[in-house]
C-alpha cells in the first residue's frame, strides 16, 4: 500500500491523528526463517502423500491381480462387486494402469486375465 493510499485510507476510517510509520511484525530474518521452515513442511507433507498414494494403489492394484489369478475371466462387474470395500470407485483407473503395464490384458467380451510372464511359460 503506498503512502498516499495508506492516508486516504486512516482518513476515511476516521483518524485524525496517525503515525504513518508502521513497525513491521517480524524481521525480514524471522519471515525467510518461517518460510523455509514452512516449505520444508510442505515437502515432507508432499512426499508423505505420495508414499501414501503408492502403497493404496499397489494395494488395490494386487487385490485385482489376486482375484483374476483365483478368478480367470473374471468381467468388469464381477470384479468391481469383489474389492468394492477396498477399491471402489478406483477400479477403472488401475484396470487402465495395469493393462498398460501388461500384467493384465481384456477381450471385446469386458474379460480379464492375467498376462502370463514368459518365465512362467519356459517352465
Amino acid at each position: 500500500m503506498s503512502v498516499a493510499s495508506f492516508v486516504a485510507a486512516m482518513t476515511e476510517a476516521g483518524m485524525k491523528k496517525f503515525e504513518r510509520d508502521i513497525e513491521p511484525d517480524h524481521t525480514r530474518a524471522e519471515l525467510k526463517a518461517q518460510r523455509a521452515d514452512l516449505l520444508d513442511e510442505l515437502n515432507q507433507a508432499r512426499e508423505r502423500i505420495e508414499r501414501l498414494e503408492d502403497i493404496a494403489y499397489k494395494g488395490e492394484r494386487q487385490d485385482i491381480l489376486n482375484h483374476l489369478e483365483e478368478n480367470p475371466g473374471a468381467e468388469y462387474h464381477q470384479i468391481l462387486s469383489k474389492l468394492q470395500q477396498t477399491v471402489g470407485g478406483r477400479l477403472t483407473d488401475n484396470l487402465d494402469f495395469l493393462q498398460l503395464e501388461s500384467r493384465i490384458q481384456s477381450n471385446e467380451s469386458g474379460q480379464y486375465f492375467l498376462v502370463e510372464d514368459d518365465e512362467d511359460e519356459e517352465s
